[in-house]
This record gives C-alpha cells, sequence and structure tokens, in this order.
C-alpha cells in the first residue's frame, strides 16, 4: 500500500469513528426509554453492533489512486457499501420509530393516539424527559 492508500485508508477509519459514536448515543437513549425490555435492549444492542462491524468496513471499502500533479483521490467506491448504507438507514429508521412510539404511548393525552401525536408534535403536556428525547435525539433523525 503507498502513502496514498494509506491516507484514504485513515481518512475511511477516521470517518467511521463518528457513525460508531453516534448509534452508541442512540443506543444509550433507547435503552434508557426501553430501561424494563431486556428483549429490546439486547435487541438493539445486537443493532449496534451491526452498527460497529458496517462502520469498520468504511476503510476497506475505499481505493485511492493519484490524479493530476500526484495528489491522492478515490478512485472507487466498493458496491457492497451501498448495502452497508442501507443498513445503517434501517437501523436508523427503527430506532427512531422505537424511541418515538413509547414517548407516545407513555404520555397522558386524553383522546387517544390523535392526542398523543399533537402532543408529539407541538410539545404540548410532555414531561421533561421526553422533551429533551424530543429536543435532542428525535431532531437527529428528522
Amino acid at each position: 500500500m503507498d502513502d496514498c492508500g494509506r491516507l484514504i485508508f485513515a481518512l475511511g477509519f477516521i470517518g467511521a469513528i463518528p457513525i460508531i459514536a453516534n448509534s452508541f448515543l442512540m443506543l444509550v437513549r433507547v435503552r434508557a426509554v426501553f430501561f424494563n425490555s431486556a428483549r429490546i435492549r439486547t435487541f438493539f444492542s445486537f443493532l449496534w453492533a451491526v452498527n460497529v462491524v458496517g462502520s469498520l468496513t468504511l476503510p476497506f471499502a475505499m481505493k485511492s489512486g493519484r490524479g493530476p500533479g500526484g495528489t491522492c483521490v478515490l478512485i472507487k467506491l466498493e458496491p457492497y457499501l451501498a448495502f452497508v448504507a442501507a443498513i445503517f438507514a434501517a437501523i436508523d429508521t427503527l430506532t427512531f420509530l422505537a424511541i418515538t412510539y413509547r414517548v407516545l404511548s407513555s404520555l397522558h393525552a386524553a383522546d387517544g393516539w390523535s392526542s398523543r401525536i399533537n402532543a408529539f408534535i407541538h410539545g404540548d403536556d410532555v414531561g421533561k424527559l421526553h422533551r429533551l428525547l424530543l429536543k435532542t435525539g428525535q431532531t437527529y433523525y428528522l
């Protein structure tokens, strides 16, 4: 591997770090929201491990070469990277739906699910913890 290959590999590895860190933050949120459900916590812990493995494929999916003037350029991305991105999107969607469902189901709205959804959107009658989850965690997905 030449210097250009090492640089692209390092950039791929450095790019994987925020993905892993962010998905861990979302795992912590899911585990906090579903503190009384061992199955859900285990399932999302497994999904986090899948996310970590998928993230660590990033450095190996990038191929480099020399561009004009001898600069390092990214010349190819492996096709399996699209599959990894689809897995990330699916995990993020499941996380969003799980947290949203738990927040909505725990709201004490009088008129059923339509009132809960309205409270979710507008933040009415939402406790401090749920408001914090909505403002920080769910905003990431929206």
